[in-house]
């Protein structure tokens, strides 16, 4: 088993190095592939703020990833979850991975950089995610 880092989803999902898309690609089709929930937090954020994806295209990405049988999802079945979160809540893409893969935690608050990079701020977003 290997494990994929955030890079090499990146390249799978925006498809921009041929040469690296088909280094994935082998990968996939020759391993198991582990793919912590760290690595899909990290992903999702380099597709949105990096490439301007859209949720519905971020989403769709995911879902083909958790289809792909020999993959290992870290917490598969709460990234599920989460994943028809991201799809339809108005709400920050980490919180609802978060929220779902953590349940077992009483989080009192997490803390977040809100705001474009010209305006940046630090919010607290309040709750117990149990």
């Amino acid at each position: 088993m290997i494990a994929f880092d955030t890079n090499l989803l990146v390249r799978a999902a925006v498809n921009d190095d041929l040469e690296q898309v088909a280094i994935v690609r082998r990968l996939l089709l020759s391993h198991e592939v582990f793919i912590p929930r760290t690595v899909l937090l990290e992903t999702e954020w380099v597709l949105r703020a990096s490439y301007k994806k859209t949720r519905d295209q971020i989403a769709g990405f995911f879902k083909d990833l958790l289809d792909v049988e020999n993959t290992i999802i870290e917490e598969h079945n709460s990234v599920k979850q989460a994943l028809g979160w991201y799809r339809s809540a108005p709400i920050l893409p980490t919180r609802c991975i978060w929220r779902h893969v953590v349940p077992p935690l009483c989080i009192l608050s997490t803390a977040v950089f809100a705001g474009e990079r010209r305006r940046p701020g630090l919010r607290l977003w309040c709750g117990c995610w149990k």
